[in-house]
Formats: C-alpha cells, structure tokens, sequence
C-alpha cells in the first residue's frame, strides 16, 4: 500500500512536466492569489467555488487524473490532521469542516493551475532569480527521486517478508537518499551553470 501511495505522488509530480498550455506572468499571480483565497475561505461554499476553479485548470489542461490524486490525499491528511476536532479534543473555536475545506481546495486550485501552466512554466513566468529560481526548477526533479528511491526500498522490503516496522524504517532510507540526491542535483546545475 505504501508503494501505491508513493507512486501515485511520483506521477501526479511528473504530470507538471508536461508543455504548459498557459505560460504568463498574469495567469501565475492569479494562481498564487487564487491558492491564498483559498487557504483562507471564510466559508466552506467560498471553498468549494476554489475547488472547483482547481477542476475547471485540471480539465483545461486535460490532467484530471493528477489533480484527482492530489485531491484525494490532501483530502485524507487533512481529514486524518483534523480528527481531533472532529471528535471534540480540541476547544470549540476550531472547525474541522472548514480546515479540510480550505487544504482542499487550495490544493485543487495549485495543483489544477501548475498541469495548466507546467512546473518550469510557472517558475519561469515568475521571473525568479537566482538560488530561489534553481530551487524551485529543482523541486519537481528531486520529488520524482524520492519517490522513486521510496518504491525500490519499500519492494525490497515487501520482497523480504518484512513488517510493517521495517517498511516505516525505509522512511529514514529515503530521506538520506533523498538529501543526498539533492547535494549532488545542486552540484551538477552549479556546474552547469558557471
């Protein structure tokens, strides 16, 4: 199961490759508003309009796939965060319904504009500089090798007959892995680019 999930992020990831249909300046602020009206709804109907304007990106770019996926699991963690309140551990100020609203839409909303856009086209449009520019361009690369570092340690794992403690180890696996992939994909654009 966790290598399903780990795959299912890696290819939602890759799907911002994909050539941008919408590559402007104006589009990209629209989404960075869009995505911070979102987190902060006042009412679940005003995020339920965010989400459905992340649907309306996501069918535009013909990637609702991806966008069903992010959607899901945001929904999930953010179900799974808020449980607490739901079941009255926390003060009565905090509204569980409204918390899941806002993480879901707002991920609808990103995740539907950046398949509309593409990752480099929404960097790119931005007009980032510098290390914060090399960072963002690295994001979705250093994504996809986690995840894929995380399903070859995961099956090498379920292969062995391991339990479910040994699986939650890999995590540490993948996280050295993953800041060693980041030290070398830093190194190799620096190089790349001096």
């Amino acid at each position: 199961m966790l290598r399903k999930l780990v795959e299912d992020i890696t290819e939602a990831v890759a799907a911002f490759e994909r050539i941008p249909r919408v590559e402007n300046t104006p589009f990209s602020i629209l989404l960075l508003v869009s995505t911070a009206a979102a987190s902060f709804s006042p009412s679940v109907y005003i995020a339920a309009a965010f989400f459905a304007l992340g649907l309306l990106f996501a069918a535009a770019a013909r990637e609702v796939k991806p966008w069903a996926l992010v959607a899901f699991f945001s929904l999930f963690f953010s179900g799974l965060v808020s449980l607490p309140a739901a079941l009255g551990l926390l003060p009565n100020k905090t509204d569980p319904l409204l918390f899941v609203a806002r993480t879901v839409s707002a991920a609808s909303v990103a995740t539907g504009g950046l398949l509309l856009t593409g990752w480099w086209g929404f960097v790119r449009s931005l007009r980032l500089r510098g290390d914060l520019r090399r960072m963002f361009e690295l994001m979705p690369l250093s994504v996809m090798a986690i995840g894929q570092a995380a399903v070859v340690i995961a099956a090498a794992k379920e292969a062995r007959g391991e339990d479910k403690r040994a699986v939650a180890a890999a995590i540490g696996d993948v996280l050295i892995y993953g800041i060693q992939r980041g030290v070398s994909l830093r190194m190799a654009y620096e190089a790349r680019s001096a």
